[in-house]
């Protein structure tokens, strides 16, 4: 048995504000180079990010934080995301990131 899928759609972050990581994963999946999106951060100070890039269309790391900022600018200022981590490996099932 394998329960997949998230316990809330939304997180408190440690400044009591709630987050919809949907919002922000919906946002960074826009990007043509970013395959896959997961959002989180509860008990933390501000939300996370991590993607999963496509390669071969990767632009340099400055890039991909620019347009991190512009891709979540219309968000609240504590539901953008203070980091974003670029995955090793793509998201994958056999890897259990994606279900």
């Amino acid at each position: 048995l394998a329960v997949a899928g998230r316990k809330g759609d939304a997180f408190k972050t440690s400044t009591g504000r709630w987050i919809q990581p949907g919002a922000i994963e919906e946002r960074l999946a826009r990007l043509a180079y970013v395959t896959h999106a997961a959002a989180g951060g509860a008990a933390r100070k501000a939300p996370a990010a991590i993607i999963d890039i496509d390669p071969a269309a990767a632009p340099d790391p400055a890039r991909i934080t620019a347009d991190v900022r512009s891709a979540t600018a219309d968000l609240a200022p504590h539901e953008r995301p203070a980091v974003i981590v670029i995955a090793a490996a793509p998201f994958s099932i056999a890897g259990g990131e994606l279900t």
